[in-house]
């Protein structure tokens, strides 16, 4: 367990050399172990190394899990892998004899939208042996919003909409989108039915614990990006005091290692 927390954490850190170091030198991996690797390598868009991991799981004679084919493939999409993520979704049934759940689609969704593909990836969602959830019709909105592709996110937008009635964000969506279209009376429409059923828009918030207090900033606000920093660097500095428990224990002083020096920081 602590090696496999010792490869999340410099995942997370982005330090994956050093949690495949950690990896490689294991002197026995259960299926944990590999698929920890596995999402480590994708997390930071080693999608091939990723890929070629599965077949060392294969050869090594640990059967992969559901888990092991969602963080392939979602290592396959966040590196532009479609044809190895497509082999691999159609391997999970001939190969392995797994039978594709919700997040297996999902990941072969966001996989064809991140790609560009966005026709096929609504295709695909069409073809769907179950209906699509909000993360399918998510990931293609975020695709169609960056790739600009106002007719797909109009289409994505309705979806969610009607998946998510509560949800205030799709309505501001879908009424943009309208309006970008070229159709000023359907974002009239979507935003009066928005406010005819009392939903508002929030603001985005960060929030940080610093010492004894908390804090909390808008989106909007002109300390946004200081808080956000302050966000990254805790993180850091709970992934380094997980190496100080598991590691050095009780003989650390404080004052005199630099992993305790991040907990005497003070900010202004």
């Amino acid at each position: 367990p602590v090696c496999n927390a010792l490869i999340h954490m410099y995942a997370k850190c982005g330090d994956v050399d050093i949690a495949y170091s950690v990896f490689s030198q294991m002197e026995s991996r259960d299926l944990v172990s590999w698929n920890t690797m596995i999402r480590a390598f994708g997390m930071n868009g080693c999608g091939q190394a990723a890929v070629k991991l599965l077949e060392e799981v294969c050869s090594s004679g640990v059967s992969p899990n559901s888990l092991t084919f969602s963080s392939v493939l979602s290592a396959c999409s966040h590196s532009g892998l479609v044809n190895d993520g497509l082999k691999i979704f159609d391997r999970m049934s001939t190969d392995f004899g797994f039978k594709p759940q919700t997040g297996h689609f999902t990941c072969l969704v966001d996989l064809l939208a991140r790609a560009g593909q966005l026709d096929d990836a609504v295709d695909f969602i069409r073809k769907m042996p179950h209906e699509p959830d909000k993360h399918s019709w998510g990931s293609i909105l975020a695709a169609s919003l960056e790739q600009q592709s106002i007719r797909i996110g109009v289409l994505a937008s309705e979806h969610l909409v009607n998946l998510e009635p509560e949800n205030a964000g799709h309505y501001v969506a879908l009424s943009n989108l309208y309006a970008k279209a070229g159709r000023p009376d359907d974002a009239v429409r979507v935003r009066r039915l928005m406010e005819s059923r009392g939903l508002v828009k929030q603001f985005g918030y960060s929030s940080v614990s610093l010492v004894a207090s908390f804090n909390s900033q808008r989106v909007c606000s002109r300390h946004y990006f200081q808080i956000r920093t302050i966000i990254f660097i805790q993180r850091i500095s709970t992934s380094f005091s997980l190496l100080k428990l598991t590691l050095l224990k009780t003989y650390l002083v404080a004052g005199t290692c630099p992993i305790m020096r991040l907990h005497k920081f003070q900010w202004y």
